[in-house]
C-alpha cells in the first residue's frame, strides 16, 4: 500500500472545489496489511455514521473523524489490535461489499469472501460521540482511556441473505426495513456464473 495515496475524494458545496483527504494511516493498520500481499484498494464500502467516515479496506474497519482530522485513519473495534480476529469471524469479505446507514448504524453486506456463497450482513456503529475523549470514555465505563475512544464500536452480526451470492450487490434501507438486490455469485476460478 503506497501511505502516501488518499483513500477518499472531498467535494466543498460552498467552493465547489474537490479536494483529497490526505491523512494518514493508524500504524497498526499498516503493521497488519504488511503480513499480506498489498491490499486493493477497490470496491470498499465507505459511509457515514456517527460524524465520520467509516471505510473497509482489506477487510479491516477504518475510520476518519473530522473532528480530529490530525489522527488520520483509525482501526475501529472495542480492542483496536483485535481487528482482524473480529472481522475473520464476521466472514466479511475484502472487497465488493456493499453498505447501507441505518439510523447509527452502518450495515455491510459480505461481498467476496471465498468461504461460502450465502451474503452475510453486519453493522457497525460507535460507542461514543466523535469529540469523545479519554475521561469520556473513563466515566462511560469503557475501555481503557486513551485518546481514541471516538474510533470504538460494536459490531452486530444480522445472518446471511441466502444461498444466493451477492458479490457487488445494493443495500438500501426503506422505513426501516434493509432491502438488499443485485449482484453476481462468483463460481469457482473467480467467474461469473450468474446474476441476481
Amino acid at each position: 500500500l503506497d501511505v502516501d495515496v488518499a483513500l477518499v475524494s472531498c467535494f466543498d458545496f460552498a467552493s465547489q472545489v474537490w479536494s483529497s483527504l490526505d491523512a494518514p494511516f493508524d500504524p497498526e493498520f499498516l503493521r497488519l496489511i504488511e503480513r499480506d500481499a498489498p491490499p486493493t484498494i477497490a470496491f470498499n464500502p465507505v459511509g457515514a455514521i456517527g460524524g465520520r467516515l467509516f471505510m473497509l479496506v482489506d477487510g479491516l474497519p477504518l475510520a476518519f473523524n473530522p473532528l480530529r482530522p490530525a489522527m488520520g485513519w483509525r482501526l475501529c473495534a472495542p480492542n483496536r489490535h483485535a481487528a482482524r480476529q473480529i472481522m475473520a469471524a464476521l466472514d466479511l469479505g475484502t472487497s465488493a461489499c456493499a453498505c447501507a446507514s441505518w439510523g447509527d448504524y452502518l450495515v455491510i453486506s459480505s461481498g467476496r469472501n471465498g468461504a461460502s456463497d450465502a451474503c452475510r450482513v453486519a453493522a457497525f456503529r460507535f460507542d461514543h460521540a466523535p469529540d469523545a475523549d479519554a475521561d469520556a470514555d473513563r466515566e462511560g465505563g469503557g475501555v481503557s482511556s486513551d485518546d481514541e475512544a471516538w474510533t470504538r464500536g460494536r459490531w452486530a452480526y444480522l445472518g446471511t441473505t441466502g444461498a444466493t451470492g451477492r458479490v457487488g450487490a445494493g443495500l438500501v434501507v426503506v422505513h426501516d426495513r434493509l432491502y438488499i438486490s443485485g449482484g453476481v455469485h462468483e463460481g469457482p476460478g473467480g467467474g461469473f456464473d450468474e446474476s441476481v
